[in-house]
Formats: structure tokens, C-alpha cells, sequence
């Protein structure tokens, strides 16, 4: 199955979850994506300073152009700010207009309701983690994709 898309990785220093990079799915690549602010004051996203270049990497990834010919595109994650119009709604936007693929976006359990609302998302497949079994899931994935 030919995959393309992004996840956030999650940065840890002593453990301590400091920040997220942006990962490319298909190659790996990287991009400094969202950090603490040292003092602890309200970022751009929650406690975290947004990295200028990630939402501009994360947006070429998941442009339509990228992703054709892929089977999947994966979208880690859709929260308050897209629900707000920035990051990657605009992306996820395209993406579901076009339909050349299946999208699997991971979204938090409180917010699903909203998502599945503003992007008129019609019987979504939905998959509660971590209550699943990993390889029932992946099943479950992999038939619904390849349908």
C-alpha cells in the first residue's frame, strides 16, 4: 500500500515531553516542529512555540500534487488549530474535496464530534486507541482501504 503524510514525533529532554518535530511519513524527513517556551507562558499552540517552517513542510507534504498515486494519507494530528482554520485544515480541505485517497487523520476522543462536523465527514470509520488491538486495527485499516 503506498502511504504518504505526516506525524508528530514527540521530543522528550530529561524525561520531560518538551516539544514535537514533523515527520514525512514516506522519507522520514524532519522538520522542527512545535517547543516549550522556556517560561511556561501560553504559545502559539497551547505551552508550544510553532517552528515557522513546519506548517509550510507539513502543507507541501499533504498538497494533492504529493500525494497522488498514494492509497493513504495520514494526518497526525487535526486539532483546535485547524478546528480554527490554520495548520492543516486547509490541506485536510483539498484532500477530502479531491478524494484520490483515503485520509486517516488522528484526532483527540473531545474533539472528534467538532472535526467530523466541520469537514461534513460522512460515516467515518472510527477507531478508539488505545482500546483496539494494533493488528486488528491495521486490518481493519488496510480492508476498508483497499476496498
Amino acid at each position: 500500500m503506498k502511504v504518504g503524510g505526516i506525524y508528530s514525533q514527540k521530543i522528550f529532554e530529561n524525561n520531560e515531553r518538551t516539544g514535537y518535530d514533523l515527520v514525512e511519513i514516506e522519507t522520514q524527513k524532519t522538520e522542527h516542529f512545535l517547543r516549550k517556551n522556556p517560561d511556561g507562558n501560553p504559545g502559539d499552540i497551547g505551552v508550544f512555540k510553532l517552528f515557522p517552517k513546519a506548517v509550510p513542510f507539513g502543507m507541501e507534504i499533504l498538497n494533492t500534487k504529493k500525494t497522488k498515486g498514494k492509497q493513504l494519507i495520514i494526518i497526525d494530528e487535526i486539532g483546535p488549530f485547524e478546528l480554527s482554520g490554520k495548520g492543516w485544515a486547509k490541506s485536510l480541505e483539498d484532500l477530502l474535496r479531491f478524494r484520490e485517497n483515503h485520509v486517516l487523520i488522528v484526532v483527540r476522543e473531545s474533539l472528534v464530534e467538532q472535526v467530523i462536523e466541520k469537514w461534513n465527514l460522512e460515516n467515518p470509520l472510527i477507531i478508539k486507541f488505545p482500546d483496539t488491538n494494533p493488528d486488528k486495527t491495521t486490518e481493519q485499516i488496510v480492508n476498508e482501504v483497499t476496498l
